[in-house]
């Protein structure tokens, strides 16, 4: 995976197009301080929650530049896979 998505509602705030994270949850119109609702939104629609059903070995390429995606999705979803064993 390259600089996966796993987490929307921590990505909105560390992201450079908050936007997406909002259109994901179908909202068109969004402010920059999201309420606790929508946060909520964001957690079960992102693949993060599902982390306990992966059972294929994952490779990771991350990279620290990328504005779009920062590279601590990746290392959220590296974390939630070692407790997997």
């Amino acid at each position: 995976l390259r600089n996966p998505v796993v987490n929307i509602s921590s990505m909105c705030g560390t992201t450079d197009i908050p936007d997406w994270c909002y259109a994901e949850i179908g909202v068109k119109q969004f402010s920059v301080a999201p309420t606790s609702d929508l946060i909520m939104r964001m957690l079960l629609k992102s693949p993060i929650l599902h982390h306990d059903a992966v059972r294929a070995p994952t490779l990771l390429q991350l990279g620290g530049n990328d504005h779009r995606v920062p590279p601590q999705q990746g290392l959220e979803w590296k974390r939630a896979l070692q407790k997997n064993g």
